[in-house]
């Protein structure tokens, strides 16, 4: 490809080399050309010259022989003069030599004055003739010059152009290979590079399957409520991590999360507390502060907080994990709604109603648009209210609250525990409110037939 190149851009600046020499030969042609006709037209001005000469000589010969003709017959004239008039005097005899001396002088005269005439004429053509030849060579020596000075010029400015795009081929030629020899080692590491990715992933690949395994059997007796043995088999799963896939590795963080879930559940917060900041600064770093797992651990870290007790700082971590989840999710998504439960729960526990009601408000709104008023998250959404109104003695709204969570379970299932548990806070409820109607009556004005049917079961089941 690189041997094609250059032949294109070597026959490319050929054809422009001989565009170039062919122009320079048709310039020259054309001085030539041009030259013969200016020596052309110098010898018409010659030959004009010589014609003109010959026609001065031509009339000077006839005024010549004009002047002979007109002197020789002023003689005659005398002669005859002489011959018929033998009685003139002396006098007048003397009279006629005198005449024929005066025209004889300007016979010399006429003769004389035609001779410089002729001389001159002569003279000026000969001057002429000079200066002709004169500018012939000057013009000949000029237009020798110029086509020197030119040819010059055209072999330098040949030389250097021709010497000029052999560098820049030559200059182009190696930026190619250099730019090739680049290219090739760039293809060369990321070839190299991945197969170490390929290799580390499938060493990772094998690692974690290893891994799974110890972590099942782990979650079998942690769901059996086994938890120091689910505990052991969790840290070896953890040792097994930071040796085979590293400390700072997503996997391993996921592990920290599942012990600290089983201390949870042990009800040891601190140590629940010391892996959840592990599993955290490894999803800060590896996710960063805004993704969405980094949000399932600050959430999980402020239910430790909130079992503890501190409140506001359980606040800031749901602060945070709610911001994430706004930005992900949307303020509409049903796992942002579990975030706005989890922060009124945290003001409810702190007596602060108002904000409670806020919360689990919008938690409502999202569950019933997103999920429908007959989900048992939605259930749970009217219970939490319902609470928090009971809690403020709006009694009224607590039983309106209470009806609807456990009318979601009557048309669903009326055996679910959370059935009777809302049965239970309802009563509770009703009795604190002081009404005169017995319980089971008031409750079954609420429902329709279904659901009183499904009550009346539920009644008999307690």
């Amino acid at each position: 490809m690189e041997d094609k190149d250059s032949k294109l851009l070597k026959s490319t600046f050929y054809f422009k080399w001989i565009f170039a020499s062919l122009a320079v030969l048709l310039l020259l042609l054309a001085c030539s050309l041009y030259s013969l006709y200016s020596i052309r037209k110098m010898q018409e001005s010659n030959a004009e010259n010589a014609k003109r000469i010959a026609e001065l000589q031509e009339q000077m010969k006839l005024v010549t022989e004009s002047n002979a003709l007109t002197v020789f017959g002023l003689e005659q004239m005398g002669e005859m003069q002489r011959v018929g008039d033998s009685s003139t005097t002396t006098d007048n005899v003397l009279k006629r030599k005198l005449d024929s001396l005066e025209r004889q002088n300007y016979h010399n005269a006429l003769m004389a004055r035609l001779e410089a005439m002729n001389a001159s004429v002569l003279s000026k053509a000969q001057d002429d003739s000079k200066q002709l030849y004169a500018n012939y060579l000057t013009h000949i020596n000029s237009i020798l010059v110029f086509f020197g000075v030119l040819i010059s010029v055209i072999i330098f400015s040949v030389s250097y152009l021709f010497n000029k795009k052999t560098d820049e081929v030559i200059k182009e030629h190696e930026e190619k290979l250099e730019e090739q020899d680049k290219k090739l080692k760039e293809l060369v590491e990321q070839t190299n590079k991945s197969a170490k990715e390929a290799k580390q992933s499938a060493d990772e690949i094998l690692a974690i399957s290893a891994i799974a395994s110890i972590i099942s059997t782990a979650k079998t007796f942690e769901a059996k409520g086994e938890y120091d043995r689910a505990l052991d088999y969790y840290k070896t799963a953890v040792i097994e991590c930071e040796t085979k896939l590293g400390k700072e590795h997503l996997y391993t963080a996921t592990t920290y999360g599942n012990i600290a879930g089983v201390y949870w559940l042990k009800d040891d917060y601190d140590e629940a507390l010391k892996y959840l900041e592990k599993a955290l600064k490894i999803r800060e770093t590896k996710l960063g502060k805004d993704h969405i797992d980094t949000s399932e651990t600050y959430n999980n870290i402020a239910v430790m907080y909130d079992e503890k007790g501190d409140y506001d700082r359980a606040l800031v971590y749901y602060m945070k994990a709610l911001e994430i989840k706004e930005t992900k999710l949307g303020k509409n998504h049903p796992d942002t709604a579990c975030t706005y439960n989890n922060i009124a729960g945290v003001y409810y526990a702190k007596g602060d109603y108002d904000n409670a009601l806020k919360y689990h408000k919008k938690a409502l709104e999202i569950r019933e648009t997103k999920l429908g008023e007959d989900h048992p998250d939605t259930a749970s959404s009217y219970n939490n209210l319902a609470f928090v109104f009971d809690s403020k003695r709006d009694h009224f709204n607590a039983l309106r609250y209470f009806v609807k969570a456990i009318k979601v379970w009557l048309n669903r299932d009326y055996r679910h525990p959370d059935a009777k548990l809302y049965f239970d806070n309802m009563k509770r409820c009703y009795n604190k409110s002081k009404k005169n109607q017995p319980f089971e009556g008031w409750v079954k004005d609420q429902l329709n037939d279904g659901e009183r049917a499904a009550f009346s079961k539920l009644m008999e089941g307690e």
